[in-house]
């Protein structure tokens, strides 16, 4: 099933996404200094979740919804 192997190769990905964020923690050095450091804020993609919903509208609220999700960078599609 393409869904299944889907669902897998995905999961196989965050698991080695999460082995490699361990090592690079397991490579820091344990003592923290006491001069202050800059902070780098680093973008890590979040597991998503998948959401399946119906909802009833008329042409306004699904084009105001379809421009929610789009300038929020949603992921959307149909169920079926």
């Amino acid at each position: 099933n393409i869904l299944v192997s889907l669902e897998e190769r995905r999961k196989a990905e965050e698991q080695a996404k999460q082995e490699q964020v361990v090592a690079q923690e397991d490579k820091t050095d344990p003592a923290p200094s006491q001069e202050p450091t800059e902070q780098f804020v680093v973008d890590t993609p979040k597991p998503l979740q998948v959401i399946d919903f119906r909802v009833w509208v008329n042409d306004e609220q699904k084009a105001a919804l379809r421009n929610f999700l789009v300038s929020n960078g949603i992921r959307y599609g149909s169920v079926r």
